[in-house]
């Protein structure tokens, strides 16, 4: 960023992993190769940094981060006003 002069990419490697094809007509399953996924991805020490979703995709990485470290913390940004 040429304004706060912070360049990321000299000190992490990102990468597109691609979507994870799931099946839509069963919810079960698709949860648990989401977290198959996940945990496959982040072995070797990897960083996850995942965009967009429902929370059905949410809740499968959340295990797999807990599944790995333990308690996780989690800042949860909605864009849908439906806190009534």
């Amino acid at each position: 960023h040429p304004v706060l002069d912070v360049s990321p990419f000299e000190v992490a490697q990102v990468v597109d992993a691609g979507d994870i094809a799931v099946n839509p007509f069963n919810i079960h399953e698709a949860i648990e190769t989401i977290e198959a996924a996940a945990v496959d991805l982040t072995q070797d020490g990897t960083r996850l940094v995942t965009i967009g979703g429902d929370h059905t995709i949410a809740l499968p990485l959340l295990r797999a981060a807990h599944a790995k470290h333990g308690p996780v913390a989690l800042v949860h940004f909605d864009a849908h006003l439906d806190t009534w």
